[in-house]
């Protein structure tokens, strides 16, 4: 997720920071038209791959929580769930390398965008990509969350209960199904606006869309990347703690190592 988040910053929101200045204005000749391919490709292999991971991570936690003791080879070995996130996610965005192109307009000037006999092509994708990347993967989620919900609230610790552990294991509880909603419904409303801008852009080209609602509909997706960690991070108190152990390891770490060399320093100068 962190790669995937990363190539976010790196591709896709330089571009949009493009677009607000130039829009689809691109270089010209062969070499325009590969960039252009290579531009919206890696852009759209980001946002799968980041989702992709979403959904991943949640089959984790549900395996976690729910079936604990049941050996599932996908979600246990992470090289299979790599592989399985990044073949994916490449092919299911390998059509943008045909139907985008450096296209010359009589102004003068070339555009990256999608070739006119490739616009039917793209609708058809662009419906695919909702499904596969959106509505399916919200359902999903949505759906094993609530069952870890249950599991969470009807789960009862082995034991002799105190008066002072229910009250604790409820509060926890509470705030992990409190971060669970929050997670499934930031993933709902970050996604959603630039879906319904890509329907809007592909389906009715002729309508002007305002500079203002597709800027919105860009930080509202590519926001997603930061707010998701973001989340875990203060609605977490385990998440919280276990950075900070990670942290304070390296600090300790960092400064024996520097220890160390100062002392081969002052053996060398003796």
């Amino acid at each position: 997720m962190a790669v995937a988040d990363l190539m976010i910053t790196f591709f896709a929101m330089p571009y949009c920071i493009r677009y607000l200045y130039l829009q689809n204005i691109w270089i010209a000749g062969r070499v325009g038209n590969i960039t252009c391919k290579i531009a919206q490709y890696l852009l759209a292999l980001s946002i799968a791959a980041s989702i992709l991971t979403h959904v991943v991570i949640t089959i984790e936690r549900f395996f976690c929580i729910v079936l604990p003791f049941k050996r599932i080879p996908f979600v246990k070995k992470s090289k299979i769930t790599y592989y399985f996130i990044w073949c994916s996610s490449f092919v299911l965005m390998s059509p943008y390398l045909v139907v985008y192109g450096s296209v010359p307009f009589q102004d003068g000037y070339s555009y990256c965008m999608v070739k006119n006999e490739h616009l039917k092509t793209l609708q058809i994708f662009i419906c695919l990509v909702f499904i596969l990347l959106y509505f399916i993967p919200l359902l999903f989620i949505a759906t094993l969350y609530t069952f870890v919900c249950r599991k969470l609230w009807s789960h009862k610790v082995p034991g002799s209960c105190t008066l002072t552990s229910i009250p604790n294991r409820e509060a926890h509880n509470r705030k992990t199904v409190k971060m669970l909603i929050v997670l499934v419904t930031a993933f709902a409303f970050c996604w959603l606006p630039a879906h319904v801008m890509h329907f809007l852009t592909y389906f009715r080209p002729s309508q002007v869309l305002p500079m203002e609602a597709i800027l919105l509909s860009f930080w509202a997706c590519h926001s997603h990347s930061a707010i998701n960690p973001l989340l875990v991070a203060f609605l977490s108190g385990l998440y919280r703690k276990a950075c900070y152990e990670v942290f304070k390891t390296r600090r300790k770490k960092s400064f024996s190592q520097n220890n160390t060399k100062e002392t081969n320093v002052r053996l060398l100068a003796l």
